[in-house]
């Protein structure tokens, strides 16, 4: 509206209304964060002089550089993160567990023999398939 009166209904008073150039520029030099900068400098006039707008470029400036770098800072977290994630599930992966005749049910203490069984990770318990559900609310209500 400060660049362009025209774009609202013709009134007598605003036929002759110019743009005010150097309302917008201080609008937009107080709310660049809040805005597409680069749509309102395509509305500026191109006979503006950069001299008058070089303060609201070095803040924009400034301020997607931070902007880049946090996001720069976050990914590297991020990454980090899932090399960990994933070097964990190969080690755990890599752990064999052998199961014989002998090996018994940490839960009901009967032996496993070919029944289909679950290996918890963290305390490398060896439970019945069946058990497990019974197992795993036993622990987490300790």
């Amino acid at each position: 509206v400060l660049l362009d009166p025209s774009s609202l209904e013709p009134t007598p008073a605003r036929v002759q209304a110019k743009p005010n150039v150097e309302e917008a520029v201080k609008i937009l030099a107080e709310h660049y964060s809040r805005m597409d900068t680069s749509s309102a400098l395509d509305l500026l006039s191109d006979e503006l002089d950069v001299k008058k707008i070089f303060p609201i470029l070095k803040a924009i400036f400034s301020h997607n550089k931070t902007r880049s770098r946090r996001n720069q800072v976050t990914k590297s977290l991020y990454r980090i993160e899932n090399l960990r994630v994933r070097s964990e599930y190969i080690r755990t992966r890599s752990k064999q567990v052998r199961i014989d005749n002998q090996t018994k049910c940490f839960y009901c203490s009967r032996r496993i023999g070919n029944a289909a069984f679950v290996r918890y990770p963290k305390n490398e318990v060896v439970v019945h398939y069946v058990c497990s559900e019974n197992f795993q609310a036993s622990v987490d209500g300790i």
